[in-house]
């Protein structure tokens, strides 16, 4: 079974939202930086009040830019406004941007990631029907977590390009992303990433922990239509060469019945089931969803 999740970041997200569950998508996203994107938590309460029964799915609240207090709450009122739709997203924040402009401290990506784990223990715990009491390294917390959420547990995802944080989502999430490694917090540094061996090495780390997870990616960069076209402009604006993109995780370029054979090749792969695209090629690339739900 698959479904799919649409991207978003535009202020005409009531419009998207509409479109996008009419359209037969399941999960609406929407990211977490400190740029001309709207904030997710107002965002996708506005995307739930126009419809019934789209999944709300930040990729992904970034763990440094909130307390997990201040977060869990907004994540239970989020829920509680749409009726048990939320999925948590939750990430350690990699984009340097983020941190040089508002001058918020950068750390390792391994503080980063060690923090971030310890936040979804408060998080879980918060969101929990337990009052929590947790001391840790980075977060003391003692109280209820109020209010309650609809979900009796609402879902986890956690994306990752590297083995450390991909082996955390492994363990600790119900829906794993697979991501290029954005451990340098540049995008001009994500090209080596892209290739299928690179994919492969990294759902071997997921698949090691034995655990059941569904299975995520993002597919940026998305063309309907002549497949050697889609893929000489993706590899024209990602300046990476076009062997490498034929047979990425992270490019999808055909007509309908090539995307679908192409995504059902990719589940038999790599176990991707829930695949985002972004909000430009919702409507061109609605027959695939429409074929594979």
């Amino acid at each position: 079974m698959f479904r799919f999740g649409v991207m978003t970041g535009g202020f005409n997200i009531a419009e998207v939202a509409r479109k996008a569950e009419a359209l037969g998508y399941t999960s609406l996203s929407i990211p977490d930086h400190f740029g001309k994107q709207l904030a997710p938590g107002p965002a996708l309460a506005t995307a739930a009040a126009v419809t019934t029964g789209l999944r709300l799915a930040p990729l992904v609240w970034c763990n440094d830019f909130r307390h997990p207090v201040v977060l869990a709450k907004e994540v239970a009122t989020l829920d509680v406004l749409s009726n048990g739709r939320v999925e948590l997203g939750l990430g350690a924040g990699w984009m340097q941007s983020d941190y040089t402009e508002s001058g918020l401290a950068m750390d390792s990506a391994g503080v980063r990631i060690e923090r971030m784990a310890e936040s979804l223990r408060v998080l879980r715990a918060l969101l929990g029907s337990e009052r929590c009491a947790f001391q840790g390294k980075y977060y003391q917390v003692d109280m209820d977590g109020l209010p309650k959420p609809v979900q009796p547990r609402i879902p986890v995802f956690i994306g990752g390009g590297g083995r450390k944080m991909l082996t955390l989502a492994a363990t600790e999430a119900d829906i794993v992303g697979i991501n290029v490694d954005l451990r340098s917090g540049f995008f001009k540094d994500l090209a080596p990433n892209f290739a299928a061996s690179a994919c492969d090495e990294k759902v071997g780390w997921v698949r090691a922990v034995g655990r059941q997870v569904e299975m995520n990616i993002l597919v940026g960069s998305t063309f309907v239509g002549d497949r050697e076209q889609g893929l000489e402009r993706f590899s024209r604006e990602m300046e990476t060469p076009l062997e490498i993109l034929r047979d990425s995780p992270h490019v999808l370029s055909g007509h309908i019945t090539e995307l679908v054979e192409s995504l059902l090749e990719r589940r038999e792969r790599w176990g991707f089931s829930y695949i985002v695209v972004r909000e430009d090629v919702m409507e061109d690339f609605a027959p695939v969803v429409s074929r594979l739900t």
